[in-house]
């Protein structure tokens, strides 16, 4: 049997903030992934947590402008893909967009993450529950900055 070692699948950075949930509404701050370094990232929470692969409202996951994939997950065969990524604004579920790299690892998908296109956009997850605690004043200081610059 031949086994080949995924480099990506083992050496990734954990994105567990629960604030990141599909599900996690808060019309008050939006948070932005303009800080995220590019690299391979893995969502935390449950074996299935993933990036939705469906428009996601705005306002959801601790962001004015959700990250979404366009387009569906890879098999563990499909190996290392390109997805496109949009960000929800407006009426328009793809006003923003960026293109990553997605691989299947066997039971937890990783993404290379790139900078959004925008300070208000963040990659969204299904799968992770809602937060219930509280952002801290830095947090709504850089939140709000990020939600006057948004256009």
């Amino acid at each position: 049997m031949y086994v080949t070692f995924i480099l990506e699948c083992s050496k990734y950075t954990f994105l567990n903030d629960s604030t990141r949930a599909t599900t996690y509404s808060n019309i008050t701050v939006s948070l932005c992934d303009s800080n995220l370094l590019i690299g391979w990232y893995r969502f935390g929470g449950r074996q299935e947590s993933q990036m939705p692969e469906s428009c996601v409202p705005i306002m959801r996951c601790g962001a004015a402008a959700p990250g979404w994939l366009n387009g569906v997950h890879p098999t563990v065969a499909d190996g290392e893909v390109s997805r496109k990524v949009c960000f929800h604004w407006t009426n328009n579920c793809c006003k923003w967009s960026v293109n990553i790299k997605v691989r299947n690892c066997g039971g937890f998908y990783v993404y290379k993450h790139l900078e959004p296109p925008l300070c208000s956009g963040r990659y969204c997850v299904k799968g992770l529950p809602p937060t219930t605690g509280k952002l801290s004043n830095q947090t709504k200081f850089e939140s709000l900055f990020c939600f006057l610059s948004i256009e």
